[in-house]
């Protein structure tokens, strides 16, 4: 039967479509509309209606010759990706805890969220200081743990990332133009770290690099951030050594 909802921010129709998701996972076989039907307590015609919805968007297939609906192709997708999340993050939290030992600095970890880093985790230095990046997405130009993720772009991802994006002026020191943002890209293939220095925000240094998987492929941006000048003053090329050797160890492990 429907579910009877007392919390109104819930929008009904989304929550129908979840619940037809729940059912034809749980019965483990296509079901057809009548079922759905019985099973929600739903007319035939709204069932069709979520069906033609979801089947559009790859969340359910119709076998064409029973005409019933079983779970499509996206949700292969999506636990693909939330998978391979849960095992960065499980793998990289020991070695992040030691690099944030090493530097006193808080670590981040990240993967690219559509055209944003996603942080995954965050590892508080003893030292740590209060910093804007506890959003949990930022950008991929202007910071140094999104720059490591350009990085992993095929040519045409990054020109298509370039051609939707309007560059904002975060500090003076922000690079907001496509040569000097493809400049600090290839940097990061060259060094094998990115180094954000108050452009993401006044007074705090970022130093990133990339996470590979089995394939040689950048999966995430693993990274040091602190005040500019603590970093400066503790010893920047050592810290730039701590994260490289600490990715190195991540991507080694990944590949195992």
């Amino acid at each position: 039967m429907e579910r009877e909802h007392k919390n109104t921010n819930i929008i009904p129709m989304l929550d129908r479509g979840l619940r037809i998701i729940e059912i034809i996972r749980n019965n483990r076989a296509p079901m057809g509309v009548s079922e759905l039907s019985e099973e929600t307590g739903l007319s035939k015609a709204t069932i069709y209606r979520l069906l033609y919805t979801l089947e559009q968007n790859g969340y359910v297939e119709q076998d064409q010759v029973s005409e019933k609906y079983g779970l499509g192709m996206a949700f292969i997708k999506i636990g693909e990706y939330v998978k391979s999340t849960v095992d960065i993050t499980s793998i990289a939290k020991p070695y992040m805890d030691k690099l944030a030992g090493l530097t006193g600095e808080t670590t981040y970890l990240c993967r690219t969220y559509y055209d944003e880093a996603l942080i995954l985790e965050t590892i508080s230095g003893e030292a740590s200081a209060l910093y804007s990046m506890v959003t949990p997405t930022i950008p991929l130009y202007c910071s140094a743990l999104g720059r490591v993720l350009l990085a992993g772009f095929s040519q045409d991802q990054l020109n298509q990332y370039m051609d939707s994006q309007e560059f904002a002026q975060r500090t003076i020191n922000t690079r907001t133009t496509q040569q000097e943002i493809e400049q600090e890209i290839k940097a990061v293939n060259e060094k094998g770290v990115s180094v954000e220095i108050e452009e993401y925000e006044y007074g705090m240094t970022c130093i990133a690099g990339p996470i590979y998987d089995q394939t040689g492929e950048i999966i995430a941006s693993l990274s040091v951030s602190g005040p500019a000048t603590r970093i400066d003053y503790k010893g920047r090329e050592r810290i730039i050594e701590n994260v490289q050797r600490i990715c190195s160890e991540v991507s080694k492990k990944l590949s195992l």
